[in-house]
């Protein structure tokens, strides 16, 4: 085989890097109460998405870490993203423009959905996230800054888990040649 031939089979593109945004909450080394051994991950489905697209999915994870049972109120979730436009591929040229919205606010009207996560085990939501509008029409790389926050814990003794993470987005043109 080919030199040229082995370097294009072992090329791993840079924006897969970027496809796993881990957003952790730091675990105490003490005596750990329920819901603070806490995580919230978020994984990117496609990073490379066409100009166009209405949006991107995520999927949000809550995993618990620790050693005992956690009561997550899935209906708690919340979620936030800033975009900072960073290159235009389409003129090869920087860009320094940011967009921020808000997925999931904090005081919507949801029904309850509490979930009972074993320990070790996790709770997952698909979230999506618009890109529409003139922000989003040049073709390149954009920063997702992700912040997430859901309730945990007993009712009589609820706390909310924060965390915020930033990942890379690329818009690309997909039209028919």
């Amino acid at each position: 085989m080919e030199m040229t031939n082995l370097a294009a089979c072992l090329r791993i593109p840079l924006l897969s890097m970027f496809t796993l945004v881990t957003l952790l909450v730091p675990s105490q080394p003490t005596a750990a109460k329920p819901g603070e051994d806490l995580a919230i991950v978020a994984f990117i489905n496609d990073p490379s998405v066409c100009i166009g697209a209405p949006h991107f999915s995520m999927r949000i994870l809550v995993v618990n870490r620790g050693g005992e049972t956690v009561e997550v109120e899935g209906s708690s979730l919340s979620t936030t993203a800033g975009f900072v436009a960073l290159i235009d591929t389409t003129e090869m040229k920087f860009r320094n423009q940011m967009l921020s919205t808000n997925g999931d606010p904090v005081g919507r009207a949801s029904p309850s959905s509490v979930a009972v996560l074993p320990p070790k085990g996790f709770w997952e939501k698909e979230i999506e996230i618009p890109i529409h509008g003139t922000f989003f029409a040049q073709a390149g790389f954009y920063r997702l800054n992700l912040s997430a926050s859901v309730r945990a814990g007993p009712p009589s003794h609820p706390r909310d888990v924060f965390s915020s993470s930033s990942a890379i987005l690329e818009l690309r043109n997909c039209e028919s040649k």
